[in-house]
């Protein structure tokens, strides 16, 4: 589906939302999502139609299919209470957000997530359809609502042509030595993003959970938008701070190059790239083919990817703030062997959150291969449940 939200155009998908076991539904702000129904529905009228591999991501007359799916009938519906009428403005502005009570669960129901809403933000140059189908398919079998959409600048969602192609050697080094960097967004800009959606579906107050660039995202959004995060997850990330072990100089020289320009050469490309910053124990040749075909086919344009990685080259260093969500329960998930962020950057990330358990897992790099999967979510879930306990 295609909304406008803070005047830009995200694409996004909702996976279940409605508990088979005792059919509660996830929470709503349903008084404010009625009130501004006919200024949302505009951006809404043409969201059931299934946009083509060829889609321009700034069309109006784009919209997007739903990711993964094939992966299960929990995951594959959409959540119909996202339709005009209770859609609700969104809103960038941190400071107009209210405290809130938690969302109604039912006390008879066992399933963990049922009456609650995962909002799942992807990395660096990673469209939402990049999100293990098996994932949400948990998720929603454990109850939740899951919502995964496309960052700006990535798969159909809006390009940032405004803020030109940056020369990114340049900016690195700038960091390196200690000078500011600025971007034309910032990772506060896109955890926005995330909060506008979530105004437009009436989803208040929901756990986030974000991989690589997205935990970075997701951080700005539980430090911008506290009282609205049930909990934080932080997967494969850092807190910002540049005094931090960096990856090795072969190691960004090899994942640096020009975009693809056919499909041959994505999966390739794509594939080389794994192989350096992936799982060696778990790697898979065909599950990273599949995923680049899955992708490339959907949206081929990676004119963004360098925007977004300004926008991490530009962020200040969050490990302070963090230390004041003594009220957010957080899991902090590393790989071992992570070449591209290393372990030191959870552990970091960790040790700043006050109330957080870490997980390193043996064997993991840079990614979420489907045997490191139960893993993460295993963590995942015991954040929600530390989130229900009373404080």
């Amino acid at each position: 589906r295609r909304a406008t939200i803070n005047g830009i155009s995200i694409v996004y998908a909702v996976h279940g939302g409605r508990c088979r076991r005792c059919n509660n539904t996830a929470a709503t702000d349903s008084s404010a999502a009625s009130s501004s129904a006919s200024s949302a529905s505009s951006s809404s009228a043409s969201s059931s139609s299934t946009s083509s591999a060829e889609s321009s991501p700034t069309s109006a007359s784009d919209s997007a299919s739903t990711p993964a799916s094939s992966a299960s009938s929990d995951a594959a519906s959409t959540d119909a209470e996202s339709s005009s009428s209770d859609a609700a403005p969104s809103s960038s502005s941190a400071s107009s957000s209210v405290p809130l009570p938690p969302p109604p669960v039912s006390s008879d129901c066992p399933r963990l997530g049922c009456g609650q809403t995962f909002l799942l933000i992807q990395g660096l140059s990673c469209q939402m359809v990049v999100w293990d189908p098996a994932m949400i398919a948990a998720l929603c079998l454990k109850g939740f609502e899951v919502i995964v959409f496309d960052n700006r600048d990535i798969g159909l969602s809006e390009r940032f042509i405004k803020c030109g192609n940056p020369l990114l050697p340049f900016h690195v080094i700038k960091q390196a030595i200690g000078m500011r960097v600025k971007s034309g967004y910032s990772l506060d800009d896109m955890s926005d993003d995330a909060a506008g959606l979530l105004d437009l579906l009436g989803r208040q107050r929901v756990h986030v959970a974000g991989v690589s660039m997205g935990g970075m995202i997701a951080q700005c959004f539980a430090l911008r938008y506290r009282e609205r995060t049930l909990s934080l997850t932080s997967i494969m990330s850092t807190p910002g701070n540049t005094a931090l072990k960096r990856p090795r100089l072969g190691v960004l020289l090899a994942l640096a190059g020009k975009p693809a320009k056919t499909e041959e050469s994505r999966v390739r490309d794509f594939k080389k790239k794994m192989r350096i910053i992936a799982s060696k124990e778990h790697y898979s040749d065909s599950y990273y083919e599949a995923l680049a075909l899955r992708a490339w086919r959907r949206s081929n344009d990676d004119s963004g990817v360098a925007r977004q990685m300004h926008a991490i080259l530009a962020a200040p260093d969050r490990t302070a703030a963090l230390h004041n969500l003594t009220d957010v329960p957080a899991c902090v998930v590393h790989g071992s062997v992570d070449p591209l962020i290393p372990p030191e950057h959870g552990r970091a990330t960790a040790k700043a959150l006050p109330d957080c358990e870490y997980l390193e897992i043996e064997d993991m790099g840079h990614d979420l291969l489907p045997p490191i999967i139960p893993k993460v979510l295993d963590a995942m879930y015991s954040c929600v449940q530390r989130s229900k306990q009373p404080k």
